[in-house]
């Protein structure tokens, strides 16, 4: 043990104080990841999950240019050709140029989110 002027040791080695100090140091870097890997987590969820708000300016695309080709009865039939989410996006795409619509990929993808979250639900 090391001793101090004013009769205080600090214990070394097995339990005392360098050791105390590397769990702590350890713990501390434990609950830094924790956090961290709940914040990355919770931004991915919010990355890839599709907001009211873009759902909402999709039905306003879609009302714009879609609705002058076809109803949304398209969506609810039952011999629809749109099997899944990647199908929905490509025919998005294919409709948007046929209706001069010159979308980018951003409304694109409100379009598909709307179409998505109000009738084909994948």
């Amino acid at each position: 043990m090391r001793h101090l002027s004013c009769g205080f040791s600090f214990p070394r080695g097995r339990g005392g104080f360098s050791t105390r100090h590397a769990k702590l140091k350890v713990l501390q870097k434990d609950y830094k990841m924790k956090i961290n890997l709940k914040i990355c987590i919770i931004a991915l969820v919010l990355a890839f999950s599709s907001s009211p708000l873009q759902a909402d300016k999709g039905k306003a695309l879609y009302e714009d240019k879609c609705t002058r080709c076809h109803s949304t009865e398209l969506f609810t039939r039952e011999d629809r050709s749109v099997k899944n989410l990647e199908v929905l996006k490509t025919r998005v795409k294919v409709c948007s140029i046929a209706a001069e619509a010159e979308w980018a990929d951003d409304k694109i993808g409100n379009v598909v989110d709307y179409l998505n979250k109000n009738f084909y639900k994948f």
